[in-house]
């Protein structure tokens, strides 16, 4: 699916805004709406345009009037904080595997979940303590629908085109229904030492 983002802005007080009105109306997809003090300046790029979009962003997105939407959704404050990782994923080159944390020689960046924004499986939070428990057997029962359902809370993220949430839900089924360490060697249990001693408190896996 291609992505829209929007840009609209009014007419602001800053030295610049005749420069830059001349350069967001050079694009062909400047459109003006409203009359008068109510004209908005519109330009709506598409994710080959990327680049065009931010070079706009720099010169108008301070600007009080300004408004961006990502895929004709408004992004509030609320929702704005994946934008500047956003735009990083679009200053590397490698992707889909800066959101999965891969490019980075710090291992505390990776993730299961292909979102460095998402804490389950996730550098610090790479085990899965709070979605699961043991059993008398020892092995780790996992609670996908609880996971399932903090991943469709994450609604601050959402907007960031990257953001692939059937395919997180997807990885999330993915994983062991139950989990032996003992057993399965690609996990490894996560414990806490403490005054009254070892304490066992989830599992971890070991690559992400």
């Amino acid at each position: 699916m291609l992505n829209m983002f929007t840009i609209s802005f009014k007419k602001s007080s800053s030295k610049q805004y005749e420069e830059f009105l001349s350069f967001a109306s050079a694009f062909e997809s400047y459109t003006q709406v409203g009359n008068g003090k109510d004209t908005r300046h519109q330009v709506e790029f598409y994710d080959s345009q990327v680049d065009s979009f931010f070079a706009l962003y720099d010169k108008v997105g301070h600007w009080k009037s300004t408004e961006i939407f990502i895929n004709g959704e408004l992004m509030t404050v609320g929702k704005s904080l994946f934008f500047h990782c956003y735009r990083r994923r679009f200053s590397v080159e490698s992707g889909e595997e800066y959101c999965f944390g891969r490019d980075d020689p710090n291992r505390y960046s990776e993730n299961y979940f292909g979102c460095q924004w998402v804490n389950i499986l996730s550098g610090y939070f790479a085990d899965l303590y709070g979605y699961g428990e043991f059993n008398a057997a020892g092995a780790f029962i996992v609670d996908k629908e609880k996971m399932v359902q903090y991943l469709l809370s994450e609604y601050r993220y959402n907007l960031c085109p990257a953001f692939n949430m059937n395919k997180m839900i997807e990885r999330v089924h993915l994983l062991p229904d139950e989990i032996d360490p003992d057993i399965n060697d690609e996990w490894v249990h996560c414990t806490n030492f403490s005054s009254t001693g070892r304490e066992v408190l989830s599992v971890r896996r070991i690559e992400l």
